[in-house]
């Protein structure tokens, strides 16, 4: 679908009014009246999805109602994936009904409070949650979870390959450099772009794949009386665990100073390549100014326009360490 079909689709996306999902709450919840209930709007992000929360004096603690759609296949295998996350000991909303027909989820609550919120908070109390985040994403970065989840064919994406990380720096010279920065960038000159990431996504390949979240950032880490859990992970797929802890160290949301950042390198408990992480950053970094250019231009939420000179200044710092001299010359 081209970003002009997308945008077109999205503006026509067609939900469910509010009191049709009061029914099928009474009907799946077992309560008794629509009247009884009560539903409030949630606004997060870019999804395509909507979400409510979900009160009533028939239940003890508010729910989430997730609706969704099916033009991203992904977005059906969020029950699945809670349920195998949570089976392994990571943190994630527990599923407390679902009906796939009517593609409605009720999830448990875990507050609207997120990791991208706190980010004011005094460094030294950030630095316990993002430690608490970093153990609790490390089963899923286990090669045991990856086989686990092959072996009973858990829903998934398909597993990052050379394709997936040209299609990143693709979506980012289209959104990125032509929409935002209106920049021609040359076939001669991506060429030489694309070799360098080439070079890149072929490490990242040839790595141990494990099982990732995809979209590892503080807005999808919320945090509730001192706990956290994650949320935003139906893309789920096999990849690189240095891909998941590239979006949390490199966060453009979180804008980490270069002290914060190497202080939580060493706080992750796992074996990891110092190397591979910074590819996998320019790769992230890449994905995720696309991303704002999209949804900043295309679909009109400026917000997230904000974000892009610190995505891109960190995107140059890490491409100038590994030696991307065409992609830094771009940058600059």
């Amino acid at each position: 679908m081209s970003g002009s079909d997308r945008f077109a689709y999205l503006a026509h996306l067609e939900f469910k009014p509010q009191s049709e999902l009061l029914e099928l709450s009474v009907t799946q919840l077992g309560l008794s009246q629509p009247e009884n209930l009560f539903l409030e709007e949630i606004e997060k992000g870019g999804s395509e999805r909507r979400f409510y929360r979900l009160s009533s004096c028939e239940i003890e603690r508010s729910l989430i109602v997730l609706e969704y759609g099916s033009h991203k296949k992904e977005n059906g295998y969020y029950a699945a994936i809670a349920r195998f996350m949570e089976s392994c000991g990571v943190p994630a909303p527990r599923i407390v009904a679902e009906n796939e027909l009517e593609q409605v989820l009720w999830v448990e609550d875990v507050g609207s409070l997120d990791l991208h919120d706190l980010s004011g908070t005094r460094w030294g109390e950030l630095k316990v949650l993002y430690e608490k985040v970093l153990h609790g994403v490390a089963p899923l970065h286990g090669v045991e979870a990856c086989q686990r989840a092959l072996e009973e064919d858990l829903p998934m994406m398909p597993g990052f390959d050379e394709a997936s990380y040209q299609w990143e720096r693709d979506y980012f010279r289209e959104n990125f450099l032509i929409r935002v920065l209106a920049q021609s960038c040359p076939d001669q000159e991506w060429m030489r772009i694309e070799e360098e990431g080439r070079r890149s996504a072929l490490m990242l390949c040839q790595a141990e794949q494990v099982l990732v979240h995809r979209d590892f950032q503080s807005q999808n880490i919320m945090v509730h009386e001192n706990q956290i859990a994650f949320i935003d992970f139906q893309g789920l797929r096999p990849g690189v665990a240095e891909y998941d802890l590239a979006s949390l160290i490199y966060d453009p949301y979180a804008r980490l100073s270069s002290a914060q950042q190497k202080e939580l390198v060493e706080l992750i408990p796992y074996s990891f390549s110092d190397e591979l992480l910074k590819r996998a950053g320019v790769q992230r970094l890449m994905q995720a100014l696309g991303a704002y250019g999209y949804l900043g231009i295309v679909q009109g939420k400026q917000w997230f326009l904000q974000h892009i000179d610190f995505a891109q200044a960190q995107l140059l710092e890490l491409a100038a360490e590994l030696g991307l001299n065409n992609l830094a010359a771009r940058l600059r």
